[in-house]
């Protein structure tokens, strides 16, 4: 009983692990999707926030930026 119930345990901690180990890529449509990360947009002042909406695979999708000051989006 006590085997089994560390089994069940360690294949339940593993797939939470495994969960919150993949990381979120852009997808299509996206301001970062295909771009470099060293993009900078000059005409936005630092500090200044935009929104950009798009679809993908029939989803409706919603990016939040924000400009730092090395003029790169996050």
């Amino acid at each position: 009983m006590a085997r089994r119930l560390l089994f069940w345990t360690t294949v339940l901690v593993s797939a939470a692990v495994a969960g919150l180990s993949h990381a979120i890529d852009p997808i299509e449509g996206s301001l970062t999707y295909g771009q470099q990360k060293t993009t900078r947009l000059k005409k936005a002042p630092v500090g200044s926030r935009f929104q950009h909406e798009f679809f993908s695979g029939g989803e409706r999708y919603v990016e939040s930026y924000i400009i730092n000051p090395d003029e790169h989006s996050s």
